[in-house]
């Protein structure tokens, strides 16, 4: 993980996971981008991507902490060679990462969070641009 983790990032460093998604380094989707985050972490941007509804992969910049969730498009995403990036599918990753969000059924443009008052998930909207 030293390789795809910053220096200051202990977490993601030494994940509470048996493993982490498989990523493919130098390379990046040019498109489908469906939201930027900065700062981010690594796992924190997989976590995202799992709760936003038709995020299917990541990009992440370690040296800018900068994630991007992605969708598939239908006739397949662009794929650029990017030294700087690394991107995975999220079908890697754990599930668990995404908490009591794991299996939400959040309609498109909506992430899931989870509401600690009625233990229960509920749906917002995923950009409040």
């Amino acid at each position: 993980m030293d390789d795809v983790c910053s220096a200051d990032d202990d977490t993601c460093k030494k994940p509470n996971l048996s493993g982490v998604g498989m990523i493919e380094k130098g390379k990046c989707s040019l498109t489908g981008v469906l939201l930027r985050f900065r700062p981010m972490t690594l796992l924190d941007c997989a976590k995202k991507c799992f709760i936003t509804s038709k995020c299917t992969s990541i990009n992440y910049r370690q040296n800018w902490k900068l994630c991007d969730l992605v969708m598939s498009n239908d006739d397949g995403n662009e794929i650029a060679d990017d030294s700087t990036c690394i991107r995975s599918n999220i079908t890697t990753w754990q599930k668990s990462l995404a908490g009591k969000c794991a299996n939400h059924n959040c309609g498109e443009g909506q992430k899931c969070e989870f509401n600690v008052d009625d233990n229960n998930f509920k749906c917002v909207e995923a950009c409040k641009c």
